[in-house]
């Protein structure tokens, strides 16, 4: 049945740590819509015994399992939820009114998510405000098609609302490497698969395409991000600036970010930060590496079947 309120929709793979807590944050929406992607543990019995309607679907990446839980909504909004995140008062008491108010000038909104590292929330390092459009009407939005740190498109114009989202993310170190070393892995095969380009030259072409979309938007700070990501991201290296790069991760981090001010967890996240960008950098490479091998193992093959 077709609703006027909102869908909140969640994908989870062995969150039982966090689901309940995720849950009960959403428990003011209209229906709650879990997707689990084929979790070992309690995930799945824990959110139908809140009240959720689970889906079962074997693990196909972020965004299809985003695309699939968004198809999933029966509501005319839809609020996207990880499964490590809570939703403050004050962010659904905004998500309500937009909904309650119905045809507004509005397809989309941002929402302001404030991520935890080590069990502290940050203030800081770009973690501590982090704009996220999170809020569509049914139908107006869809997944970037990224296989990680995917992101919402949304066909419309996009608003925003100050209620934040809290991400309690990353609660020891050992799960931040883990995730760290995961998600370097898809950036990678990612990039190999775009067939990303390696030019000593400025991008000059992707920066001008990411102008002029730039100017036919909304003119945010939060928009130009996404479009210079979905631009250049795993699709083209500047070579000069490539031994710099982790070094300009945690510059822009500890230093622009104001890192510094969130103490010993600030200098940690920003250090790890940098390595992300190292190990994913070197993982690129390795793949590489793997392709041309491979590449010539074919060619030697050939060479041998026509002797």
């Amino acid at each position: 049945m077709m609703g006027t309120g909102v869908s909140v929709v969640v994908i989870a793979q062995n969150e039982e740590a966090n689901i309940r807590s995720c849950l009960e944050s959403a428990r003011w929406a209209a229906e709650v819509v879990v997707v689990d992607g084929g979790s070992r543990d309690r995930t799945p019995e824990i959110a139908a015994s809140m009240g959720a309607r689970v889906h079962h679907n074997p693990w196909p990446g972020f965004s299809d399992q985003w695309d699939l839980a968004i198809s999933l909504a029966s509501q005319d909004w839809v609020f996207l939820l990880a499964a490590d995140e809570c939703v403050t008062e004050e962010l659904a008491r905004q998500v309500r009114q937009v909904a309650a108010r119905g045809n507004g000038i509005y397809d989309g909104y941002y929402v302001r998510r404030q991520t935890s590292f080590l069990d502290r929330p940050m203030r800081h390092c770009g973690w501590g405000d982090q704009r996220e459009l999170r809020l569509f009407r049914r139908g107006r939005g869809r997944m970037d098609g990224r296989l990680v740190h995917e992101r919402l498109v949304v066909d419309g114009p996009v608003g925003e609302l100050g209620g934040r989202l809290l991400h309690n993310s990353h609660p020891t170190v050992h799960e931040y490497l883990a995730n760290l070393n995961r998600c370097t892995s898809l950036e990678a095969e990612e990039a190999l698969a775009l067939g990303v380009r390696r030019s000593w030259l400025p991008p000059i072409g992707p920066l001008l395409r990411a102008a002029r979309r730039w100017l036919a938007g909304d003119r945010s700070y939060a928009a130009a991000y996404a479009i210079l990501k979905e631009e250049l991201k795993n699709r083209v290296e500047w070579v000069p600036l490539q031994p710099f790069a982790p070094l300009l991760r945690f510059l822009q981090m500890y230093v622009l970010q104001r890192g510094f001010l969130d103490g010993r967890h600030g200098l940690y996240l920003s250090l790890l930060s940098a390595v992300y960008v190292f190990v994913k950098q070197v993982k690129l490479w390795d793949l590489r590496r793997a392709q041309t091998q491979a590449a010539s193992r074919v060619m030697l093959s050939e060479v041998e079947v026509r002797r």
